[in-house]
This record gives structure tokens, C-alpha cells and sequence, in this order.
């Protein structure tokens, strides 16, 4: 079931911040909402910041980048970038609702609630896979899949199946 709110001009993805979609207006107070405890968070983030945006990010996981292999390694860099800007964070709550200046969050299995302003919301979630070329392709046309196209999320599963691919070409 979609979040109420999800539709709003004001709600982007990440492809919006990043450019690909080309539609994402950073406005006053910013809200990152992280679902896959992966760097693409952490990228928004690190924009956001960088565009000078107050921005708070929630997360259904307890820490930043809490799917990311090796944090020590990983993550405690971009973690001490970000909150030594203008950078909050807040772990273990879900997403219930969007508003016009606001968004909705909750911990899971409490009645807790709680409202953090929001003028631009970006929602970091798993994204479904664009094979769409490789599923059309011209009879006989022999196609190779890496990387997010097959489903993962992991840059080493990316990286195991484009080594993969090379030595099948």
C-alpha cells in the first residue's frame, strides 16, 4: 500500500535529486526518508547538504548505511561528513504519512508519532529493475545482465556479475 502523500509535487526520488528525472526543487527544510540502508541515501544526503538544505533522514534501519559491508571502512566517513553539516538522523522508524510542510513518522509496533518538517521529501526505496531493453530485444540479439538490472542492490554483486558477463563475451 502506497504512503499517503507519496503523490505530492513536493516528493522526489533519487533519480529526481541526481538529475535524471530533472524535476527535483530543493526547498528549506529537506527529508530523507532511507529504505535500503545503502549509499544511495547517503548520496542524497551529501547533495542535499551540499545545496545548503537543513536535511533529516529516517530510516527503518538503527544507523546510516546499515546494509553497507565493513561500516569502519564504508560508512563512518560519509557519517562524519554529514553530521558535521547541517545533518540529522533518526533510525529505526518508519514512514506513514506525507503532508504539504510535513512528514509523518512512527516506530514500529508502538503508537509513538511523530511530525518532522519537510518542504522537499526524497525517498530512497528499492527500485524496479529497468530491463525493459533486454526483455525487447530483437530476435538473436544475444544480451548480457549486470548490476541492478538483475534485481541486486550490492555493488559487489554488481561487480561479481560484470566480471562475470566479461569472460562470457
Amino acid at each position: 500500500m502506497p504512503v499517503s502523500g507519496a503523490d505530492l509535487p513536493h516528493v522526489y526520488t533519487s533519480w529526481d535529486v541526481f538529475g535524471f528525472g530533472g524535476r527535483a526543487e530543493i526547498n528549506g527544510d529537506c527529508f530523507i526518508y532511507d529504505d535500503t540502508g545503502t549509499f544511495e541515501a547517503i548520496s542524497v544526503a551529501d547533495a542535499l547538504v551540499d545545496a545548503g538544505a537543513k536535511v533529516t533522514m529516517v530510516s527503518r534501519y538503527d544507523s546510516i548505511g546499515a546494509m553497507i559491508p565493513f561500516p569502519p571502512a564504508t560508512v563512518e566517513a560519509s557519517k562524519e561528513r554529514l553530521m558535521s553539516g547541517n545533518f540529522d538522523f533518526i533510525g529505526g522508524h518508519y514512514l506513514q504519512a506525507i503532508t504539504r510542510d510535513e512528514v509523518l513518522i512512527g516506530v514500529p509496533f508502538t503508537e509513538r508519532k511523530r511530525a518532522i518538517p519537510a518542504n522537499t521529501v526524497v525517498l530512497v526505496t528499492y527500485n524496479h529493475p529497468n530491463r525493459e531493453i533486454a526483455e525487447y530485444a530483437p530476435a538473436g540479439v544475444k544480451v548480457h545482465l549486470a548490476g541492478d538490472v538483475t534485481g541486486t542492490n550490492s555493488i559487489m554483486a554488481s561487480i561479481h556479475q560484470a566480471a562475470a558477463v566479461s569472460r562470457k563475451i
